[in-house]
């Protein structure tokens, strides 16, 4: 989830019991924007993912679908446009498959079933 106040905005991702955990799980911008990178690490089968955010005006995600494989760890880039600050939520959504394809996009919307962070 994203936290903003007057000096800025504070992700929190929850990170217990899951197969899929986010490190740093506390990242923070200042109302001047900027760049960061997270990383997603899978402790579990090959799972794809998507990220959502209520931003999408200040906020830009690369990449926003993806596979990670067993045991494997992937980066995610996060920019932020200089704005004020204001309330924001951004989610992890991932699911396990066993698609061998190469768009994750297709793999994530014909799963059943999704996990959030």
């Amino acid at each position: 989830y994203i936290r903003e106040n007057d000096q800025g905005a504070c992700f929190f991702f929850s990170t217990i019991f899951r197969a899929v955990t986010v490190e740093p799980a506390i990242v923070k911008f200042t109302p001047a924007g900027g760049k960061l990178t997270v990383t997603l690490k899978n402790g579990g089968e090959r799972v794809v993912f998507k990220v959502k955010c209520s931003n999408n005006n200040e906020y830009g995600i690369q990449p926003i679908y993806g596979f990670i494989a067993m045991s494997s760890t992937i980066s995610l880039m996060i920019t932020r446009l200089p704005g004020k600050p204001k309330e924001d939520i951004m989610v992890i959504q991932w699911v396990q498959t066993k698609d061998d394809g190469k768009d994750a996009k297709d793999a994530f919307t014909a799963a059943p079933r999704v996990a959030t962070i």
